[in-house]
């Protein structure tokens, strides 16, 4: 870090590198009835740098999400939803949401609905 000395004294702190934004995701994952309600089974926040992967665990399954943040300013999420069960794992899923920061995304996989709220932090 390099210290710049300012008018009366002060001095300000720069860094050489810049920081990953970090990105809040809100998920819920609600399974659907046959009706078409639905019935909220899980709901978990995270903080992640973009770019890098956060992990949610729901029953035998793994969602992994990776936000990147777009040019537009919209974030797409990668999310690969693995089945775990013993020794053995499954990739069901692997959808690409592209949302706005703020606002949320439904993904559907099945009878199971994965609503995705990314949120860009200051």
């Amino acid at each position: 870090m390099k210290l710049i000395p300012l008018l009366a004294g002060s001095v300000i702190a720069l860094s050489s590198g810049m920081a990953a934004e970090q990105i809040r995701i809100e998920t819920r994952i609600a399974g659907k009835e046959p009706d078409g309600e639905l019935l909220p089974l899980a709901a978990s926040g995270v903080v992640v740098e973009e770019g890098k992967e956060a992990v949610i665990r729901f029953g035998v399954f793994e969602y992994t999400m990776t936000p990147k943040l777009r040019r537009d300013g919209t974030v797409e999420i990668v999310t690969v939803i693995t089945e775990k069960r013993k020794n053995e794992s499954t990739v069901v899923a692997k959808p690409r949401t592209i949302v706005e920061s703020g606002k949320s995304a439904e993904v559907g996989i099945g009878n199971i609905v994965v609503t995705l709220k990314p949120t860009r932090l200051k």
